[in-house]
């Protein structure tokens, strides 16, 4: 058992540091992601703006300004996009080098589990003698990470199920006061009659 617990705290620590990049990674993909979605947006922005004041100006001089100044923000836009997806590449392969460096040290446990998490779980399993095997280890990985995702799933379902109570409690309000109203109009109707 020791020898098992001294390979997945050795497999934690090079997965933890693997994983500081693939972190930074996921984050210029993410702002990478996030840029591409403005830049149709923005063009399309741009565009209008530039078509009205060229509208307004018609002069062929206000034309070619405007239509340089669009190409400008339109290539440097794509620039940064372009910047951001090299800086993601760039930190996916440290990671991804990390891991080969030390596959002799991780090959003992299935890649699907090269990641913190997992290997966290397992040394915390293990070094508290809850199992006595990597298998069984592995196993009541899968079964906790089922859970997680069941109890992920069900705050969802209680999220949307709140949001929906809530949304029948507005329209229960506002029938009550659209009934108070309808009575103090009937009853002015009566009395002005």
């Amino acid at each position: 058992m020791e020898t098992l617990l001294n390979q997945l705290n050795q497999a934690d620590r090079i997965c933890s540091e693997a994983n500081v990049f693939f972190e930074k990674e996921a984050a210029f993909q993410g702002r990478a992601d996030s840029k591409r979605a403005h830049l149709v947006k923005n063009t399309v922005r741009v565009g209008l703006v530039a078509f009205f004041v060229g509208l307004l100006l018609d002069s062929e001089l206000t034309w070619l300004i405007i239509l340089i100044a669009a190409a400008a923000f339109f290539v440097l836009t794509k620039f940064k996009i372009k910047d951001l997806s090299e800086k993601a590449a760039s930190e996916d392969k440290k990671g991804m080098k990390i891991l080969e460096d030390n596959y002799e040290d991780l090959k003992f446990l299935p890649d699907d589990y090269w990641y913190p998490l997992a290997t966290g779980y397992l040394v915390k399993i293990i070094s508290t003698q809850r199992a006595d095997s990597l298998k069984e280890a592995l196993d009541m990985f899968d079964a906790q990470l089922h859970r997680w995702k069941v109890e992920e799933a069900n705050a969802e379902m209680v999220a949307q199920q709140q949001a929906q109570t809530a949304h029948l409690k507005s329209i229960r309000t506002s029938s009550k006061i659209n009934a108070a109203a309808n009575i103090i109009n009937g009853m002015n109707n009566m009395y002005n009659r």
